[in-house]
């Protein structure tokens, strides 16, 4: 498992402030990393694989959407995920916080160009129970409704499991009540979950699936402020069962938690208000922010779990890969960094903010070439870079450079150079292209 952590910030000021890291498991593909080493001189990073690229699928994930008075956000992130025309997509509960009426104006509408009867799962969240105990949603959500059954349905037993590639998902109800720890029959008669539990783990035991994923809407660890601790019924053996990740929402932040080996994620920042993690945090807390709304996009391969976060204005906000533990692919000889020298560099901007090509001043040639795309990404420049309009010569910057130690602040001198083009920022910046 590796992490692709996010630096923090670093403005000019004296003392230079560090802030050391190390980027770890960049992906064996065809792709070539950028980055900074100690000498601001640009390098490609390549690394390749001995068989062709194994073919890729993707799937957005969101999860507390459809508040009213907030309705512009859950339409951000319903275009953002829809911009990368995903294979499916999982709703991780809480699609619709008024009534059955609102099912469609607040939730459903924003999906009408994608084929959500067929493509869009969810985990019923307890707002979706509160109306008509998810009637509605069943109603226009095919694929869930094909997936738990009209003998479940009857019974309101709506757990399930569906395939899509090579991903097993695991899908319980956690039920209509707010609170994590009431998830029994006295609170919410419908939501059986030693039968739910009684159905799913001898299928998760079972499945051989390259990849299990459960997926429910409380989530069994949190540290936002509401929902803290987590649904802690939810708490099951999941290392001993083979799962490979724990998704939910039902907290309103982005959290990813390790515990025992298994990776969870809490994505509920659909378009509902933001609530943050307080301290102290849940017991293996890894990594949590609130302070924009966000979606998650999963890229899946036989080998890779590539889970990568954005917010709505289309930055990555977190990047967690999850190698295989027995890959099918197998890597050539370690890859041979490659360096190639320029003073200055600027990355010209697309309309959106993103990278589209890269000049660099290399005296006394100007060179470029074609930027990553968005969705090609594993850092932006967002994340990693320390970004400034360019400066006058003298003008001192804290730029983030690569070591064989990490990745460090150090300051830049702005030296005598041509003129940087209109559109064009000074940007440190790792990524694959």
């Amino acid at each position: 498992m590796a992490e692709y952590p996010l630096l923090k910030q670093s403005i000019p000021s004296a003392p230079i402030t560090v802030y050391p890291s190390t980027i770890q498991g960049l992906l064996d593909d065809i792709s070539n990393y950028l980055y900074f080493d100690d000498k601001i001189n640009f390098k490609t990073y390549i690394k390749s694989l001995a068989t062709p690229p194994p073919s890729t699928q993707i799937f957005g994930l969101l999860g507390d959407s459809g508040e009213s008075g907030l309705l512009s956000y859950t339409q951000a992130v319903a275009n953002g995920i829809q911009s990368f025309n995903p294979n499916w997509v999982i709703h991780l509960g809480d699609a619709n916080y008024d009534g059955a009426p609102e099912v469609t104006t607040n939730f459903l509408s924003y999906w009408a160009s994608y084929n959500y009867a067929n493509n869009m799962y969810l985990a019923f969240g307890n707002h979706d129970l509160d109306y008509d105990y998810g009637a509605t949603l069943l109603s226009n959500l095919t694929a869930v409704a094909s997936a738990i059954g009209a003998s479940k349905i009857a019974q309101k037993l709506y757990c399930y499991d569906f395939v899509r590639g090579p991903v097993h998902f695991f899908v319980f109800n956690s039920g209509n009540t707010a609170s994590g720890d009431t998830l029994n029959s006295g609170s919410d008669p419908f939501i059986q979950l030693a039968d739910q539990i009684n159905d799913l783990t001898p299928k998760i035991q079972n499945s051989t699936a390259r990849w299990k994923i459960v997926v429910v809407h409380k989530p069994p660890y949190t540290s936002e402020t509401v929902h803290r601790l987590g649904a802690i019924p939810m708490r099951l053996d999941y290392a001993s069962l083979g799962v490979h990740a724990v998704i939910s929402a039902h907290s309103h932040n982005y959290e990813y938690i390790v515990n025992d080996s298994v990776p969870y994620f809490v994505q509920g920042l659909g378009g509902a208000t933001k609530r943050c993690a307080i301290d102290p945090r849940v017991s293996g807390a890894v990594f949590d922010f609130c302070d924009q709304w966000a979606y998650t996009m999963v890229t899946v391969t036989d080998d890779l779990l590539l889970f990568k976060t954005y917010d709505i204005d289309g930055d990555v906000r977190h990047v967690v890969s999850l190698a295989h533990p027995s890959p099918l692919s197998t890597p050539t000889s370690p890859p041979t960094p490659i360096s190639q020298t320029y003073e200055n560099m600027w990355f010209n901007l697309s309309s959106d903010g993103r990278p589209t090509s890269i000049e660099g001043y290399a005296n006394p040639v100007w060179k470029s070439f074609e930027a990553c795309q968005r969705g090609d990404m594993i850092l932006t420049p967002a994340n990693l870079a320390i970004t400034s309009p360019w400066g006058s010569p003298g003008q001192t910057y804290n730029v983030i450079t690569y070591t064989s130690s990490g990745f460090f602040t150090t300051p830049y001198v702005v030296p005598a150079a041509p003129a940087a083009p209109v559109g064009f920022q000074y940007k440190t910046f790792v990524g694959s292209y």
